[in-house]
């Protein structure tokens, strides 16, 4: 299952001698969730534009046939 804005953005990683600056990983993980939620967003947007131009040429394919 892919990984939902909220779930990046809610990631938590342990501390480490030595390790990451928590401030920067949360700043990217919020970069990255942010970055999905648009993707997401485009993806339904294109999906329901596909549907929608699909039924356009279903619906001339029919015209076209009765014609014939």
């Amino acid at each position: 299952m892919p990984l939902q804005p909220l779930e990046i953005q809610k990631q938590r990683f342990a501390q480490k001698l030595r390790g990451y600056d928590p401030v920067e990983v949360e700043n990217f993980l919020a970069l990255i969730a942010e970055d999905v939620t648009q993707r997401i967003a485009e993806l339904e947007r294109l999906e329901r534009e596909n549907r929608i131009l699909r039924e356009r040429l279903e619906t001339a394919e029919a015209a076209r046939a009765a014609i014939a």
